[in-house]
Protein backbone atom coordinates (compact mmCIF):
# COMPACT_ATOMS: atom_id res chain seq x y z
CA UNK A 1 0.00 0.00 0.00
CA UNK A 2 2.78 2.45 0.93
CA UNK A 3 4.59 1.91 -2.38
CA UNK A 4 1.39 2.51 -4.33
CA UNK A 5 0.83 5.69 -2.35
CA UNK A 6 4.36 6.93 -3.06
CA UNK A 7 4.02 6.31 -6.80
CA UNK A 8 0.66 8.07 -6.99
CA UNK A 9 2.02 10.91 -4.86
CA UNK A 10 4.89 11.45 -7.31
CA UNK A 11 2.51 11.37 -10.29
CA UNK A 12 0.23 13.90 -8.58
CA UNK A 13 3.12 16.33 -8.14
CA UNK A 14 4.18 15.94 -11.78
CA UNK A 15 0.60 16.51 -12.93
CA UNK A 16 0.37 19.73 -10.93
CA UNK A 17 3.59 21.01 -12.52
CA UNK A 18 2.33 20.14 -16.01
CA UNK A 19 -0.96 21.97 -15.43
CA UNK A 20 0.83 25.02 -14.06
CA UNK A 21 3.18 25.17 -17.05
CA UNK A 22 0.20 25.53 -19.38
CA UNK A 23 -1.56 28.18 -17.29
CA UNK A 24 -2.07 31.66 -18.72
CA UNK A 25 -2.05 34.89 -16.75
CA UNK A 26 -5.59 36.01 -15.97
CA UNK A 27 -7.46 39.03 -14.68
CA UNK A 28 -6.74 38.39 -10.99
CA UNK A 29 -3.05 37.64 -11.54
CA UNK A 30 -2.47 40.88 -13.44
CA UNK A 31 -4.30 42.72 -10.68
CA UNK A 32 -2.12 41.39 -7.89
CA UNK A 33 1.07 41.88 -9.89
CA UNK A 34 -0.02 45.48 -10.50
CA UNK A 35 -0.64 46.01 -6.79
CA UNK A 36 2.82 44.64 -6.02
CA UNK A 37 4.31 47.06 -8.56
CA UNK A 38 2.47 49.99 -6.95
CA UNK A 39 3.75 49.12 -3.47
CA UNK A 40 7.26 48.95 -4.85
CA UNK A 41 7.01 52.17 -6.87
CA UNK A 42 5.13 54.24 -4.30
CA UNK A 43 7.18 52.98 -1.33
CA UNK A 44 3.90 52.59 0.58
CA UNK A 45 3.58 50.80 3.86
CA UNK A 46 1.43 47.65 4.02
CA UNK A 47 -1.56 49.54 5.47
CA UNK A 48 -1.18 52.97 3.80
CA UNK A 49 -3.23 52.15 0.72
CA UNK A 50 -2.11 52.65 -2.89
CA UNK A 51 -3.05 55.14 -5.60
CA UNK A 52 -4.12 53.28 -8.74
CA UNK A 53 -4.48 54.38 -12.34
CA UNK A 54 -8.25 53.98 -12.26
CA UNK A 55 -9.87 57.24 -13.38
CA UNK A 56 -11.87 59.17 -10.77
CA UNK A 57 -10.89 56.73 -8.02
CA UNK A 58 -9.95 57.07 -4.40
CA UNK A 59 -6.93 55.44 -2.82
CA UNK A 60 -7.26 51.66 -2.68
CA UNK A 61 -7.39 50.63 0.98
CA UNK A 62 -7.96 46.93 1.09
CA UNK A 63 -6.47 43.74 2.53
CA UNK A 64 -3.20 44.00 0.57
CA UNK A 65 -0.56 42.73 3.00
CA UNK A 66 0.16 39.80 0.65
CA UNK A 67 0.98 42.23 -2.18
CA UNK A 68 3.18 44.41 0.01
CA UNK A 69 5.04 41.30 1.19
CA UNK A 70 5.50 39.93 -2.35
CA UNK A 71 6.83 43.32 -3.49
CA UNK A 72 9.72 42.81 -1.04
CA UNK A 73 10.78 39.60 -2.77
CA UNK A 74 13.36 40.13 -5.56
CA UNK A 75 12.21 39.16 -9.06
CA UNK A 76 8.67 38.39 -7.88
CA UNK A 77 7.26 39.31 -11.29
CA UNK A 78 9.54 37.10 -13.37
CA UNK A 79 7.55 34.58 -15.37
CA UNK A 80 8.85 31.41 -13.72
CA UNK A 81 8.52 32.86 -10.21
CA UNK A 82 4.95 34.10 -10.50
CA UNK A 83 3.85 30.99 -12.44
CA UNK A 84 5.16 28.39 -9.98
CA UNK A 85 4.85 30.32 -6.72
CA UNK A 86 1.46 28.98 -5.65
CA UNK A 87 2.09 25.54 -7.14
CA UNK A 88 5.31 25.19 -5.12
CA UNK A 89 3.73 26.54 -1.95
CA UNK A 90 0.82 24.09 -2.14
CA UNK A 91 3.12 21.15 -2.92
CA UNK A 92 5.27 21.96 0.11
CA UNK A 93 2.15 22.22 2.24
CA UNK A 94 0.78 18.91 0.93
CA UNK A 95 4.05 17.08 1.59
CA UNK A 96 4.40 18.68 5.03
CA UNK A 97 1.18 16.94 6.03
CA UNK A 98 3.19 13.70 6.24
CA UNK A 99 5.45 14.75 9.17
CA UNK A 100 2.58 16.70 10.75
CA UNK A 101 0.36 13.61 10.77
CA UNK A 102 3.07 11.25 12.00
CA UNK A 103 3.93 13.73 14.76
CA UNK A 104 0.28 13.67 15.85
CA UNK A 105 0.39 9.87 16.16
CA UNK A 106 -0.85 8.61 12.78
CA UNK A 107 1.03 5.66 11.23
CA UNK A 108 3.13 6.39 8.13
CA UNK A 109 0.63 4.70 5.79
CA UNK A 110 -2.20 6.94 7.00
CA UNK A 111 0.01 10.04 6.88
CA UNK A 112 0.96 9.27 3.26
CA UNK A 113 -2.73 8.74 2.49
CA UNK A 114 -3.59 12.20 3.83
CA UNK A 115 -0.90 13.84 1.69
CA UNK A 116 -1.84 11.79 -1.38
CA UNK A 117 -5.57 12.52 -1.18
CA UNK A 118 -4.90 16.23 -0.71
CA UNK A 119 -2.44 16.55 -3.61
CA UNK A 120 -4.45 14.39 -6.02
CA UNK A 121 -7.88 15.93 -5.39
CA UNK A 122 -9.08 17.94 -8.45
CA UNK A 123 -10.73 20.59 -6.26
CA UNK A 124 -7.26 21.65 -5.11
CA UNK A 125 -5.36 21.61 -8.39
CA UNK A 126 -7.87 22.07 -11.22
CA UNK A 127 -7.76 25.20 -13.35
CA UNK A 128 -11.40 24.67 -14.33
CA UNK A 129 -12.67 27.03 -11.66
CA UNK A 130 -13.64 30.64 -11.02
CA UNK A 131 -10.24 31.87 -9.92
CA UNK A 132 -7.91 28.84 -10.19
CA UNK A 133 -6.15 27.96 -6.96
CA UNK A 134 -2.55 26.99 -7.83
CA UNK A 135 -2.16 28.41 -11.34
CA UNK A 136 -2.79 32.08 -10.45
CA UNK A 137 -0.48 34.49 -8.64
CA UNK A 138 -3.02 35.61 -6.02
CA UNK A 139 -3.40 35.48 -2.21
CA UNK A 140 -6.21 32.95 -2.59
CA UNK A 141 -4.05 29.90 -1.90
CA UNK A 142 -2.12 31.54 0.94
CA UNK A 143 -5.42 32.41 2.61
CA UNK A 144 -6.68 28.84 2.32
CA UNK A 145 -3.47 27.29 3.66
CA UNK A 146 -3.21 29.72 6.57
CA UNK A 147 -6.84 29.20 7.59
CA UNK A 148 -6.26 25.43 7.55
CA UNK A 149 -3.19 25.89 9.75
CA UNK A 150 -5.02 28.39 11.95
CA UNK A 151 -7.68 25.82 12.84
CA UNK A 152 -5.08 23.07 13.28
CA UNK A 153 -3.34 25.23 15.90
CA UNK A 154 -6.64 26.31 17.46
CA UNK A 155 -7.67 22.68 18.03
CA UNK A 156 -4.19 21.84 19.30
CA UNK A 157 -4.37 24.76 21.74
CA UNK A 158 -7.78 23.62 22.96
CA UNK A 159 -6.44 20.14 23.72
CA UNK A 160 -3.12 21.20 25.29
CA UNK A 161 -3.58 24.78 26.51
CA UNK A 162 -0.19 25.64 25.01
CA UNK A 163 0.12 29.44 24.88
CA UNK A 164 2.79 29.38 22.17
CA UNK A 165 0.45 27.47 19.85
CA UNK A 166 -2.27 30.09 20.43
CA UNK A 167 0.17 32.89 19.53
CA UNK A 168 1.07 31.12 16.27
CA UNK A 169 -2.62 30.71 15.42
CA UNK A 170 -3.29 34.40 16.10
CA UNK A 171 -0.31 35.40 13.92
CA UNK A 172 -1.64 33.31 11.03
CA UNK A 173 -5.09 34.80 11.53
CA UNK A 174 -3.65 38.33 11.36
CA UNK A 175 -1.96 37.62 8.03
CA UNK A 176 -5.25 36.27 6.66
CA UNK A 177 -7.30 39.27 7.82
CA UNK A 178 -4.80 41.71 6.32
CA UNK A 179 -4.36 39.82 3.04
CA UNK A 180 -7.65 38.27 1.95
CA UNK A 181 -11.27 39.44 2.04
CA UNK A 182 -12.54 35.93 1.39
CA UNK A 183 -10.22 34.52 4.05
CA UNK A 184 -11.70 37.03 6.51
CA UNK A 185 -15.20 35.77 5.69
CA UNK A 186 -14.11 32.14 6.05
CA UNK A 187 -12.51 32.74 9.46
CA UNK A 188 -15.50 34.68 10.75
CA UNK A 189 -18.30 32.44 9.45
CA UNK A 190 -16.58 29.15 10.29
CA UNK A 191 -15.81 30.34 13.82
CA UNK A 192 -19.38 31.50 14.45
CA UNK A 193 -20.77 28.16 13.27
CA UNK A 194 -18.15 26.27 15.29
CA UNK A 195 -19.22 28.16 18.43
CA UNK A 196 -22.87 27.26 17.77
CA UNK A 197 -22.19 23.60 16.94
CA UNK A 198 -19.90 23.08 19.94
CA UNK A 199 -22.03 25.36 22.11
CA UNK A 200 -18.86 26.87 23.52
CA UNK A 201 -17.23 30.30 23.18
CA UNK A 202 -13.75 28.76 23.35
CA UNK A 203 -13.27 28.67 19.52
CA UNK A 204 -14.08 32.41 19.40
CA UNK A 205 -11.19 33.44 21.67
CA UNK A 206 -8.41 33.09 19.04
CA UNK A 207 -10.46 35.06 16.49
CA UNK A 208 -11.19 37.80 19.02
CA UNK A 209 -7.46 38.08 19.77
CA UNK A 210 -6.71 38.05 16.02
CA UNK A 211 -9.06 40.97 15.30
CA UNK A 212 -7.77 42.94 18.30
CA UNK A 213 -4.15 42.33 17.28
CA UNK A 214 -4.93 43.37 13.68
CA UNK A 215 -6.32 46.69 14.91
CA UNK A 216 -3.21 47.23 17.04
CA UNK A 217 -0.72 46.28 14.31
CA UNK A 218 -2.38 48.56 11.76
CA UNK A 219 -2.95 51.38 14.28
CA UNK A 220 -6.67 51.17 13.71
CA UNK A 221 -6.53 51.14 9.92
CA UNK A 222 -7.91 47.62 9.80
CA UNK A 223 -11.28 49.16 10.71
CA UNK A 224 -11.19 51.14 7.44
CA UNK A 225 -10.26 47.97 5.51
CA UNK A 226 -13.16 46.12 7.11
CA UNK A 227 -15.51 49.00 6.32
CA UNK A 228 -14.43 48.96 2.66
CA UNK A 229 -14.97 45.19 2.61
CA UNK A 230 -18.50 45.55 3.97
CA UNK A 231 -19.32 48.28 1.44
CA UNK A 232 -18.09 46.07 -1.38
CA UNK A 233 -20.23 43.17 -0.11
CA UNK A 234 -23.25 45.49 0.08
CA UNK A 235 -22.69 46.58 -3.52
CA UNK A 236 -22.18 42.96 -4.57
CA UNK A 237 -25.42 41.94 -2.82
CA UNK A 238 -27.47 44.62 -4.62
CA UNK A 239 -25.98 43.80 -8.01
CA UNK A 240 -26.49 40.08 -7.48
CA UNK A 241 -30.13 40.49 -6.49
CA UNK A 242 -30.63 42.63 -9.60
CA UNK A 243 -29.05 39.84 -11.71
CA UNK A 244 -26.31 42.19 -12.92
CA UNK A 245 -23.34 40.03 -11.87
CA UNK A 246 -21.60 37.25 -13.73
CA UNK A 247 -22.07 35.12 -10.63
CA UNK A 248 -25.86 35.75 -10.59
CA UNK A 249 -26.63 32.79 -12.83
CA UNK A 250 -24.38 30.38 -10.97
CA UNK A 251 -26.18 27.18 -9.98
CA UNK A 252 -29.00 27.95 -12.40
CA UNK A 253 -29.93 24.51 -13.71
CA UNK A 254 -30.44 26.02 -17.15
CA UNK A 255 -26.68 26.53 -17.30
CA UNK A 256 -26.31 22.76 -17.18
CA UNK A 257 -28.91 22.03 -19.83
CA UNK A 258 -26.26 21.42 -22.47
CA UNK A 259 -26.73 18.99 -25.36
CA UNK A 260 -24.40 16.00 -25.15
CA UNK A 261 -24.74 15.37 -28.88
CA UNK A 262 -23.71 18.83 -30.07
CA UNK A 263 -20.62 17.46 -31.78
CA UNK A 264 -19.91 14.31 -33.75
CA UNK A 265 -17.34 12.88 -31.33
CA UNK A 266 -17.83 11.90 -27.69
CA UNK A 267 -14.58 13.65 -26.76
CA UNK A 268 -15.74 16.99 -28.16
CA UNK A 269 -19.02 16.69 -26.29
CA UNK A 270 -17.14 16.01 -23.04
CA UNK A 271 -15.00 19.11 -23.58
CA UNK A 272 -18.07 21.25 -24.29
CA UNK A 273 -19.70 20.45 -20.93
CA UNK A 274 -16.59 20.10 -18.74
CA UNK A 275 -16.12 23.75 -17.79
CA UNK A 276 -19.81 24.52 -17.07
CA UNK A 277 -20.03 21.43 -14.86
CA UNK A 278 -16.64 21.90 -13.18
CA UNK A 279 -16.72 25.66 -12.62
CA UNK A 280 -20.11 27.28 -13.14
CA UNK A 281 -22.14 25.20 -10.71
CA UNK A 282 -20.99 24.67 -7.14
CA UNK A 283 -22.90 21.39 -6.70
CA UNK A 284 -21.50 19.71 -9.80
CA UNK A 285 -18.08 21.22 -9.02
CA UNK A 286 -18.05 19.34 -5.71
CA UNK A 287 -19.51 16.22 -7.32
CA UNK A 288 -16.76 16.00 -9.95
CA UNK A 289 -13.81 17.68 -8.21
CA UNK A 290 -14.28 16.71 -4.56
CA UNK A 291 -15.31 13.02 -4.73
CA UNK A 292 -13.98 12.29 -1.24
CA UNK A 293 -16.69 14.52 0.27
CA UNK A 294 -19.33 12.71 -1.78
CA UNK A 295 -17.95 9.33 -0.67
CA UNK A 296 -17.72 10.51 2.91
CA UNK A 297 -21.39 11.53 2.86
CA UNK A 298 -22.37 8.18 1.31
CA UNK A 299 -20.41 6.24 3.94
CA UNK A 300 -22.01 8.14 6.82
CA UNK A 301 -25.46 7.63 5.32
CA UNK A 302 -24.79 3.90 4.87
CA UNK A 303 -23.55 3.63 8.45
CA UNK A 304 -26.86 5.04 9.67
CA UNK A 305 -28.83 2.57 7.54
CA UNK A 306 -26.90 -0.49 8.75
CA UNK A 307 -26.66 0.89 12.28
CA UNK A 308 -22.84 0.92 12.21
CA UNK A 309 -21.33 3.32 14.77
CA UNK A 310 -18.42 5.40 13.45
CA UNK A 311 -16.06 7.33 15.70
CA UNK A 312 -16.46 11.09 15.34
CA UNK A 313 -13.20 13.09 15.66
CA UNK A 314 -13.16 16.35 17.63
CA UNK A 315 -12.73 18.42 14.47
CA UNK A 316 -15.88 17.02 12.80
CA UNK A 317 -17.99 20.10 13.72
CA UNK A 318 -15.61 22.24 11.62
CA UNK A 319 -16.24 20.07 8.55
CA UNK A 320 -19.97 20.22 9.24
CA UNK A 321 -19.74 24.03 9.52
CA UNK A 322 -17.98 24.27 6.15
CA UNK A 323 -20.54 21.99 4.48
CA UNK A 324 -23.34 24.15 5.89
CA UNK A 325 -21.60 27.29 4.57
CA UNK A 326 -21.19 25.61 1.19
CA UNK A 327 -24.91 24.83 1.00
CA UNK A 328 -25.89 28.29 2.24
CA UNK A 329 -23.65 30.25 -0.13
CA UNK A 330 -24.78 28.11 -3.05
CA UNK A 331 -28.22 29.71 -2.74
CA UNK A 332 -29.09 32.58 -5.06
CA UNK A 333 -29.39 35.27 -2.39
CA UNK A 334 -26.01 34.42 -0.82
CA UNK A 335 -23.96 34.09 -4.01
CA UNK A 336 -22.44 37.51 -3.26
CA UNK A 337 -20.44 35.90 -0.44
CA UNK A 338 -18.19 34.19 -2.99
CA UNK A 339 -17.73 30.77 -4.55
CA UNK A 340 -19.31 28.29 -2.16
CA UNK A 341 -16.66 25.57 -2.60
CA UNK A 342 -13.92 27.92 -1.41
CA UNK A 343 -15.25 27.61 2.15
CA UNK A 344 -14.51 23.89 1.88
CA UNK A 345 -11.02 24.69 0.60
CA UNK A 346 -10.30 26.68 3.75
CA UNK A 347 -10.67 23.51 5.84
CA UNK A 348 -9.43 21.06 3.17
CA UNK A 349 -7.06 19.29 5.55
CA UNK A 350 -9.90 18.41 7.91
CA UNK A 351 -12.02 17.03 5.07
CA UNK A 352 -9.10 14.82 4.03
CA UNK A 353 -8.35 13.74 7.61
CA UNK A 354 -11.98 12.81 8.18
CA UNK A 355 -12.13 10.87 4.90
CA UNK A 356 -8.95 8.89 5.66
CA UNK A 357 -10.09 8.25 9.23
CA UNK A 358 -13.48 6.90 8.13
CA UNK A 359 -11.97 4.80 5.32
CA UNK A 360 -9.70 3.03 7.80
CA UNK A 361 -12.56 2.63 10.27
CA UNK A 362 -14.57 0.66 7.69
CA UNK A 363 -11.41 -1.13 6.51
CA UNK A 364 -11.58 -0.02 2.86
CA UNK A 365 -8.14 1.56 2.29
CA UNK A 366 -8.37 0.87 -1.45
CA UNK A 367 -10.80 3.81 -1.62
CA UNK A 368 -7.80 6.08 -1.06
CA UNK A 369 -6.07 4.69 -4.14
CA UNK A 370 -9.33 4.93 -6.10
CA UNK A 371 -9.79 8.61 -5.20
CA UNK A 372 -6.16 9.36 -6.10
CA UNK A 373 -6.49 7.47 -9.39
CA UNK A 374 -9.64 9.40 -10.25
CA UNK A 375 -7.84 12.66 -9.55
CA UNK A 376 -4.98 11.74 -11.88
CA UNK A 377 -7.40 10.81 -14.67
CA UNK A 378 -9.29 14.08 -14.16
CA UNK A 379 -6.04 16.04 -14.31
CA UNK A 380 -4.87 14.22 -17.42
CA UNK A 381 -8.16 15.02 -19.18
CA UNK A 382 -7.85 18.66 -18.14
CA UNK A 383 -4.28 18.80 -19.45
CA UNK A 384 -5.39 17.46 -22.85
CA UNK A 385 -8.25 19.98 -23.00
CA UNK A 386 -5.93 22.84 -22.09
CA UNK A 387 -3.44 21.84 -24.80
CA UNK A 388 -6.18 21.77 -27.43
CA UNK A 389 -7.63 25.10 -26.30
CA UNK A 390 -4.21 26.77 -26.27
CA UNK A 391 -3.67 25.70 -29.87
CA UNK A 392 -7.06 27.06 -30.95
CA UNK A 393 -6.52 30.38 -29.14
CA UNK A 394 -3.19 31.18 -30.79
CA UNK A 395 -4.81 33.68 -33.18
CA UNK A 396 -6.63 35.41 -30.32
CA UNK A 397 -3.42 35.70 -28.29
CA UNK A 398 -1.63 37.31 -31.24
CA UNK A 399 -4.46 39.81 -31.79
CA UNK A 400 -4.52 40.60 -28.09
CA UNK A 401 -0.80 41.34 -28.13
CA UNK A 402 -1.19 43.49 -31.24
CA UNK A 403 -3.82 45.63 -29.53
CA UNK A 404 -1.69 45.90 -26.39
CA UNK A 405 1.31 47.03 -28.44
CA UNK A 406 -0.87 49.65 -30.12
CA UNK A 407 -2.10 50.90 -26.73
CA UNK A 408 1.48 51.19 -25.47
CA UNK A 409 2.30 53.48 -28.41
CA UNK A 410 -0.61 55.88 -27.76
CA UNK A 411 -0.40 59.05 -25.64
CA UNK A 412 -1.82 58.78 -22.12
CA UNK A 413 -5.62 58.85 -21.97
CA UNK A 414 -8.56 57.06 -20.35
CA UNK A 415 -9.31 53.59 -21.74
CA UNK A 416 -12.57 51.70 -21.33
CA UNK A 417 -12.65 47.92 -21.70
CA UNK A 418 -15.97 46.15 -22.14
CA UNK A 419 -16.16 43.68 -20.59
CA UNK A 420 -13.65 44.84 -17.99
CA UNK A 421 -11.96 41.43 -18.25
CA UNK A 422 -11.35 41.52 -22.01
CA UNK A 423 -7.74 41.73 -23.22
CA UNK A 424 -6.82 40.10 -19.85
CA UNK A 425 -8.53 43.00 -18.11
CA UNK A 426 -8.09 46.52 -16.83
CA UNK A 427 -5.17 45.59 -14.56
CA UNK A 428 -3.05 44.44 -17.50
CA UNK A 429 -3.67 47.73 -19.32
CA UNK A 430 -2.66 49.63 -16.17
CA UNK A 431 0.42 47.51 -15.64
CA UNK A 432 1.75 47.54 -19.20
CA UNK A 433 0.74 50.97 -20.50
CA UNK A 434 0.70 54.59 -19.30
CA UNK A 435 -3.08 54.90 -19.60
CA UNK A 436 -5.82 55.32 -17.03
CA UNK A 437 -8.80 52.95 -17.16
CA UNK A 438 -12.44 53.39 -16.31
CA UNK A 439 -13.44 50.78 -13.74
CA UNK A 440 -16.34 51.48 -11.35
CA UNK A 441 -15.26 49.25 -8.48
CA UNK A 442 -13.00 51.84 -6.82
CA UNK A 443 -14.52 55.07 -8.16
CA UNK A 444 -15.26 58.00 -5.91
CA UNK A 445 -18.85 57.94 -4.66
CA UNK A 446 -20.27 60.75 -6.86
CA UNK A 447 -18.68 59.44 -10.05
CA UNK A 448 -19.64 55.86 -9.25
CA UNK A 449 -23.29 56.82 -8.72
CA UNK A 450 -23.26 58.75 -12.02
CA UNK A 451 -21.69 55.82 -13.86
CA UNK A 452 -24.09 53.27 -12.41
CA UNK A 453 -27.13 55.41 -13.26
CA UNK A 454 -26.14 55.91 -16.91
CA UNK A 455 -23.65 53.32 -18.07
CA UNK A 456 -23.65 50.33 -15.73
CA UNK A 457 -24.71 47.03 -17.26
CA UNK A 458 -24.58 43.42 -16.14
CA UNK A 459 -21.07 43.06 -14.68
CA UNK A 460 -18.48 42.88 -16.20
CA UNK A 461 -20.03 44.79 -19.12
CA UNK A 462 -20.58 48.50 -19.66
CA UNK A 463 -23.31 50.13 -21.76
CA UNK A 464 -21.84 51.51 -24.98
CA UNK A 465 -24.98 53.17 -26.36
CA UNK A 466 -23.72 56.67 -25.45
CA UNK A 467 -19.97 56.83 -26.19
CA UNK A 468 -20.10 60.65 -26.22
CA UNK A 469 -21.48 60.58 -22.69
CA UNK A 470 -18.57 58.41 -21.61
CA UNK A 471 -16.20 60.98 -23.08
CA UNK A 472 -17.88 64.03 -21.61
CA UNK A 473 -18.52 62.62 -18.14
CA UNK A 474 -15.43 60.45 -17.67
CA UNK A 475 -12.92 61.47 -20.31
CA UNK A 476 -12.90 58.13 -22.15
CA UNK A 477 -10.79 58.46 -25.30
CA UNK A 478 -10.32 54.79 -26.25
CA UNK A 479 -12.85 51.97 -26.17
CA UNK A 480 -11.73 48.34 -26.54
CA UNK A 481 -14.51 45.78 -26.63
CA UNK A 482 -15.27 42.30 -27.83
CA UNK A 483 -16.19 42.11 -31.50
CA UNK A 484 -19.90 42.35 -32.18
CA UNK A 485 -20.73 44.37 -29.04
CA UNK A 486 -19.93 47.83 -30.37
CA UNK A 487 -22.63 48.78 -32.89
CA UNK A 488 -23.46 52.04 -31.09
CA UNK A 489 -19.84 53.16 -31.01
CA UNK A 490 -19.35 52.24 -34.66
CA UNK A 491 -22.37 54.31 -35.62
CA UNK A 492 -21.24 57.41 -33.72
CA UNK A 493 -19.88 60.15 -35.96
CA UNK A 494 -17.52 61.27 -33.19
CA UNK A 495 -15.72 57.94 -32.97
CA UNK A 496 -13.58 56.00 -35.42
CA UNK A 497 -12.63 52.35 -35.63
CA UNK A 498 -8.91 51.60 -35.54
CA UNK A 499 -7.48 49.00 -37.91
CA UNK A 500 -5.59 47.33 -35.05
CA UNK A 501 -8.66 45.25 -34.07
CA UNK A 502 -9.81 42.14 -35.87
CA UNK A 503 -11.70 38.95 -35.32
CA UNK A 504 -11.86 39.16 -31.52
CA UNK A 505 -11.62 42.83 -30.53
CA UNK A 506 -12.92 46.18 -31.79
CA UNK A 507 -10.87 49.28 -30.97
CA UNK A 508 -12.30 52.79 -31.21
CA UNK A 509 -10.80 56.21 -30.59
CA UNK A 510 -12.57 59.51 -30.39
CA UNK A 511 -12.01 61.88 -33.28
CA UNK A 512 -10.30 65.16 -32.46
CA UNK A 513 -12.76 67.62 -30.99
CA UNK A 514 -12.86 70.80 -28.95
CA UNK A 515 -15.30 69.27 -26.47
CA UNK A 516 -13.90 69.01 -22.97
CA UNK A 517 -13.94 65.60 -21.33
CA UNK A 518 -14.69 64.91 -17.69
CA UNK A 519 -12.00 65.75 -15.16
CA UNK A 520 -9.45 63.08 -14.35
CA UNK A 521 -9.44 64.04 -10.70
Amino acid sequence: MIWFELVLLGLSLLLRIALTRKAKLGFDTFGHLYFCDLFQNQKSGPFDGIATGIAHSHKLESALYFNWLMAKIPHYSEKKNRRYFNCAMDAIFGLSLIPMCTASGLPLESALAVSLVYLSCPMWFSGMAIGPRITNFTPRLMSELLVNLYFIFVFYHQSTGNLGVLIVAVFMGIVVLLSSKFGTQALLFLTILLVLLCWSVQPALPLFLTIAASLIVTKGRYAAMLSAHLKHLHWYLKENIANRMFISTRNDVRQLALPFNRYDSVWNNIKAVSIPYAAKNSYTAVLFKLPLLVLLSAIWLASLIVDRVLTVPDYSPLVLAAVFLFLLTSQKVFLFLGEAERYLNHIAVFVVLLFVDVVYQIDLPWLILAVAGYGLLFGLMELIIENEQAHKLTTKVHEKQRVMSWLMAQPKQTVLLSPYHCMDGVWRVLRETSHQVLYPITMKKDKKELFESKFSDRYPFCKLDDPEGLFKEFGVGVIVCESGTSQEVAQSSAWQREAVGGRFYDVFTRKKSNARPGSDS
